[in-house]
């Protein structure tokens, strides 16, 4: 796919570096086991060896992600994500760095630093998908809110005003995958202070 992106380009007497290319789904291909042949690992190599551009970021934020959930080398994977944050950051394309932050602060930033620096990241990653009209992004940030608060064991009202804060934009965004994860978190915290729903509540029969 990168290979006959930089072929097409070439073909149009315009060079890969500088160019501004939109590259989606790189991270999974389909009935390959390997991550070797992962696009988005393709993505990184092509990087290293040439230079890096836009979507550079996405490579290398992803690689870092396989390198600690995988391999557990968690320091490496964390320091390819930083560059993944640096390069996002130094770029204009606002969308691309939501997700890089999205992706960085939601699963590989809390590896080697402090939750608070995900969450803060995370609001960024947000603030940007919803000023660039990438609501799914902006969802993908939310649940990640949600999820961090939940698993330091934030005070319960703390994670009540959070769920009230996104509530609005959750539910004007109409995600059935969003909404049905919201309300799974919103009812944790219910149950814990003993607001939940008789069919939801610890003192059910069923529990």
């Amino acid at each position: 796919c990168v290979d006959r992106i930089a072929r097409a380009l070439n073909d149009h007497s315009k060079p890969v570096r500088g160019s501004r290319i939109a590259i989606l789904g790189v991270s999974y291909k389909a009935g390959v086991g390997d991550l070797r042949e992962s696009p988005a690992l393709r993505i990184m190599r092509i990087s290293l060896k040439h230079g890096n551009a836009s979507p550079s970021a996405f490579g290398y934020v992803l690689y870092g992600l396989v390198t600690g959930a995988v391999f557990h080398d968690y320091a490496r994977g964390h320091q390819f994500g930083e560059l993944a944050v640096r390069l996002a950051r130094e770029g204009p394309d606002v969308v691309l760095r939501s997700k890089i932050l999205m992706i960085f602060a939601g699963f590989v930033n809390f590896w080697r630093a402090p939750v608070d620096s995900s969450l803060a990241m995370l609001r960024e990653a947000f603030r940007l998908a919803f000023d660039s009209g990438d609501v799914q992004y902006a969802n993908y940030a939310i649940l990640q809110i949600l999820f961090l608060k939940i698993a330091r064991g934030a005070p319960l009202p703390e994670l009540s005003a959070e769920f009230e804060r996104y509530a609005d934009f959750v539910t004007a965004a109409g995600d059935q995958y969003t909404m049905a994860n919201y309300r799974l978190r919103v009812d944790y915290a219910r149950v814990l202070q003993d607001q939940a729903a008789p069919e939801n509540a610890l003192s059910r029969p069923t529990f």
